[in-house]
């Protein structure tokens, strides 16, 4: 049986019609949900995209990697296996096009793909969304685009100071190269690849398309929704200033109608090949996206709120119909989920459940708890849960006030317990009580992070890299 992982960067669960969302954002999604596992909680191992790779490929929390160059990378330690080495390993043949510049082979994402492509870091020409980009001076703008967003962030209104230069930016990455790479191209690249693989084949690719900045010829190109450019760009700076703003969650909408009709794109070239009936469909996110849910809009560091961290999860198995499944599950735990569905051997990564098998709709309660993490300069911030109970806890070390290295960007959850039966939204915390057995849990996995980033740093990242990270919204 052949295995197609799908990641999409920053979908939110509850903008999927399988799980009941009233647009028609998703209806090839929804089709293969028809005869797929639907996983109702299924959780990200940390709210960013490097933390959460390390844990789809590799079973890793933070804490179980190593640190890259800035916070933002964390890497696969040498040595170690990921999902596809295990998969090699049985002969599978194995390739992944991705276009995210933070997830690359400095990472040792790449480990056991025979095929491996990061399009917009390995590309030695940069997508252009329109024919203007020869004809416009090639010059860096993420470091101006960064320190704008951050004096934007947290007004009532875009002042007319920033907004200008705003505009200007975003009309130059518009006529050059946008900062994300089109699915389109993404998809292109990613069934040529598979064309080569020989069967069984893995192969992984990730989207782009949701994290913003959101490109205005994604949305127009979805048909669900539709404004002028800078209409669009106009309603990105409110969202990059913190400004509710429905256009924002219009805009996001349409974004992901055009994703689904990428993954249509898969669905039938899989089908004209006669590939369709012996091939398993993933589809999941990295992580998901705060969109003004306590009036931030992103992905901050340490913000370990479910609207982040809850991911929407969906397997197709060929001759199965499925079913839908309310355990809590982790994404780091996909390595047992795939070892089941071959009848293979688990892999002894860190993350382990106590779990026989993920595919069963009993619902009794895992003994194992889950856990996500982040780790960053400032500190160590664990979230743990197990049943309905969820619990926040931040290293000993952890800095706040005016001495912090958080960036005005970055949103913190406080320590806290949260009930998710009677709290589903994290509304009200309940007193942390220091003798829970999640409290002494949290205690035991916290790590020092001056300790944690010891390790020799792995390679820097280029000037081009660099630049098209803070394009993205990264500070490093």
């Amino acid at each position: 049986m052949n295995i197609i992982i799908i990641t999409i960067d920053c979908l939110r669960q509850d903008r999927c019609g399988i799980y009941d969302y009233y647009r028609a954002t998703t209806p090839t999604i929804d089709s293969i949900a028809d005869e797929a596992y639907i996983f109702d909680n299924a959780y990200s191992t940390g709210p960013t995209t490097t933390e959460s790779f390390a844990g789809i490929l590799a079973g890793r929390l933070s804490k179980e990697a190593e640190p890259g160059d800035t916070v933002y990378r964390k890497t696969i330690p040498n040595g170690e296996g990921t999902i596809a080495s295990h998969l090699q390993d049985y002969g599978y043949s194995t390739g992944a096009i991705i276009s995210n510049p933070r997830v690359d082979k400095q990472l040792n994402i790449d480990k056991g793909f025979d095929r491996f492509s990061n399009l917009r870091n390995d590309s030695t020409s940069s997508e252009s969304t329109q024919g203007a980009a020869s004809l416009v001076p090639d010059f860096h703008i993420g470091n101006k685009l960064y320190e704008i967003r951050e004096n934007m962030r947290d007004r009532e209104t875009v002042r007319l100071r920033y907004l200008l230069p705003f505009l200007v930016y975003r009309s130059y990455q518009l006529s050059t190269d946008w900062p994300s790479m089109r699915s389109q191209t993404v998809i292109t690249e990613f069934l040529n690849t598979i064309e080569k693989l020989s069967e069984p084949f893995f192969a992984w690719t990730h989207l782009m398309d949701l994290h913003g900045p959101i490109n205005p010829g994604v949305i127009n190109d979805s048909k669900l929704y539709s404004s002028h450019t800078l209409a669009q760009f106009y309603s990105q700076s409110k969202r990059v200033g913190n400004i509710h703003n429905p256009a924002t969650s219009a805009r996001y909408d349409a974004a992901l109608r055009h994703i689904d009709d990428q993954v249509y794109r898969i669905q039938q070239w899989l089908k004209r090949r006669d590939l369709f009936d012996n091939t398993a469909i993933i589809i999941t996110a990295d992580h998901r996206e705060a969109l003004a849910d306590r009036g931030i809009y992103g992905h901050p560091l340490h913000y370990m709120y479910d609207e982040l961290l809850q991911v929407p999860l969906i397997i197709r198995i060929p001759g199965q119909d499925g079913t839908r499944i309310q355990h809590n599950f982790s994404l780091g735990w996909l390595h047992e989920l795939i070892s089941d569905m071959l009848s293979i051997s688990r892999p002894k990564f860190p993350s382990q459940s106590s779990r026989e098998t993920h595919l069963s709709s009993n619902t009794v309660v895992d003994s194992t708890p889950i856990y996500a993490d982040t780790i960053s300069e400032a500190g160590h911030t664990v979230a743990i849960r197990q049943g309905n109970t969820k619990m926040v806890r931040h290293s000993e070390t952890f800095q706040t006030g005016e001495d912090s290295k958080i960036t005005k960007k970055d949103r913190v959850t406080p320590d806290a317990m949260f009930r998710l039966d009677i709290d589903p939204n994290e509304r009200d915390p309940l007193n942390v009580d220091p003798d829970h057995h999640l409290a002494e849990k949290a205690e035991n996995f916290l790590c020092d992070p001056d300790a944690w980033f010891q390790y020799d740093s792995h390679s820097a990242v280029d000037k081009e890299t660099l630049d098209q990270l803070q394009q993205l919204g990264y500070s490093k």
